[in-house]
């Protein structure tokens, strides 16, 4: 096995013609991005020997004397804050997609020029230069039993195979150390690495990096989702995001977005959109600004009321389970949608689950009572139905008779619900559980609200297109007690949610 000379970024001279290999930490990343026939990827990087502080005095600069043809020569001023690579490649699968803001960077055979005051690292993959990226978190001691060489172990490597020898371990595990001590105690980005949304009053042309939290993910259709973010100065805006952009994301993760653009501002709604070279980047779990960000951005209980009651913005900081179950049910254990649906854990036909919903059905609220015939076993639509004669108005709305058979039929509410749980939610996986409250099952789910021909009563369906838009808000989880049905041994079998209440305080608080 060949030896590699590494060298720190500080020895490493802009006035040599000769290729370095050397490990860094990197502190900013773009994705790979085309720029005519070529794939491209920009990071930024540091090291022991250079890195920024909050302190002037540490961040000193390095004065050479560079060759620039024809036999002159410049003295040359290098920041050392940082350094800069640009690496190029045939194809973007090549290019490294950087997860976190302190991830370790190898490369080797890199040339180093001089641009804008900078070091800048030239690494062309499609010759014999190649990059490889650590995870710069450190493992737990459970992790690094279940996996003792997981902390050797590339999430990117530009070539199918790649050297790393025992030296190496020790200056890995040694770069990695000091990057989680740095982070947990400086920022490590001048002030002209990103901006604080406070400071934008209306639409700025341009890009712009943006630190901030992730206060709530809504996924919009299969593929795409919507970023509800709070940065360090208290603004609050969205984005949308592709899901393979999202990199895991979960509420309360702190991010590095790069090169987002201002997409629009009106009045308190922000929007910014990301570009193909826009990159959203995790911070390290020990560093600083997370513990910073994560302080600064906590919600009071008047605010998150405003947070919750407002149409505009639909987010949540955390989970609230809005039902609950009776007396009766409490004792059964919680069971995961995955294995209800795919395994045998249940306690006969019945399973108590936690889980949030994605979506209601029918989307016409109208449809959401129906008529259920005894005789003919069957439901019906109240469009267009015509009731019984009755002096009472009301009464007579919600009198209804089999369109078929003529007899007195009962309303039932009749909705389907497609949800998720922790056990699904990194997976394109959702199931379906039905609201049929024939039988006194949840008919009074809507919070003691029976069912009424809505067709005929407006006021109720508007109650009741509120109740969906609390159920579908993110973070918004509902505590249940599911019964198996099956038509016939061979038919799939389907699940009713047969026992549940909405919790008051959250009914006075969302639906007035």
């Amino acid at each position: 096995m060949r030896s590699i000379k590494f060298t720190p970024l500080e020895k490493i001279s802009v006035a040599s013609s000769a290729s370095y290999s050397f490990y860094a930490v990197v502190l900013d990343a773009t994705i790979g991005y085309r720029n005519f026939d070529i794939c491209v990827c920009s990071l930024k990087i540091i090291d022991p020997t250079c890195y920024y502080t909050n302190d002037e005095e540490d961040n000193e600069s390095t004065v050479e004397t560079v060759n620039t043809g024809s036999s002159k020569k410049t003295t040359v001023v290098t920041n050392t804050s940082f350094c800069c690579v640009t690496i190029f490649a045939n194809n973007a699968e090549q290019l490294p997609r950087i997860k976190k803001v302190g991830d370790i960077i190898r490369i080797i055979k890199a040339k180093c020029t001089y641009y804008k005051g900078m070091k800048q690292f030239n690494v062309n993959l499609h010759y014999s230069s190649s990059v490889v990226v650590f995870d710069g978190d450190e493992m737990t001691n459970e992790e690094l039993k279940a996996f003792p060489t997981g902390r050797y172990k590339p999430y990117h490597c530009s070539r199918k195979t790649f050297d790393f020898t025992k030296d190496e371990e020790k200056l890995l595990q040694g770069t990695r150390d000091w990057s989680n001590d740095f982070f947990s105690k400086n920022i490590g980005f001048p002030s002209d690495m990103f901006t604080t949304l406070d400071k934008v009053k209306e639409k700025k042309s341009g890009e712009i990096d943006v630190h901030c939290q992730v206060v709530a993910i809504e996924t919009q259709y299969v593929g795409r989702a919507k970023l509800s973010l709070r940065d360090q100065s208290g603004v609050l805006f969205k984005m949308a995001v592709r899901e393979k952009d999202q990199w895991d994301l979960h509420v309360n993760d702190v991010i590095r977005i790069r090169s987002a653009v201002i997409d629009s501002y009106r009045g308190s709604k922000l929007e910014l959109h990301i570009q193909p070279k826009s990159n959203i980047m995790k911070f390290l779990k020990t560093s600083k600004l997370s513990h910073q960000l994560l302080d600064e951005v906590t919600l009071d209980e008047k605010i998150l009321r405003m947070m919750l009651c407002d149409e505009e913005k639909e987010i949540l900081d955390h989970r609230r389970y809005i039902s609950k179950v009776t007396d009766m049910h409490k004792t059964l254990p919680i069971t995961s949608l995955f294995e209800i649906y795919h395994g045998n854990r249940m306690d006969g036909n019945i399973a108590r689950a936690k889980f949030y919903i994605l979506n209601v059905q029918p989307y016409d609220a109208r449809e959401f009572v129906q008529g259920f015939c005894h005789v003919c076993v069957d439901t019906f639509s109240l469009k267009n139905l015509v009731t019984h004669d009755l002096q009472d108005e009301e009464t007579k709305s919600n009198q209804v008779y089999c369109p078929t058979c003529k007899n007195k039929s009962e309303l039932i509410y009749m909705l389907q619900f497609l949800v998720k749980d922790d056990s699904t939610e990194h997976t394109a996986q959702f199931y379906k559980v039905l609201l049929y409250s024939f039988q006194g099952k949840c008919d009074r789910f809507f919070g003691g609200n029976k069912p009424v021909n809505l067709y005929k009563n407006e006021k109720s369906c508007e109650i009741l297109k509120k109740y969906v838009k609390l159920l579908t808000k993110f973070n918004i989880y509902i505590d249940g007690v599911l019964e198996k049905r099956q038509e016939s041994p061979k038919s799939p079998p389907y699940f009713l949610l047969v026992e549940t209440e909405l919790e008051r305080k959250y009914i006075e608080a969302f639906i007035r």
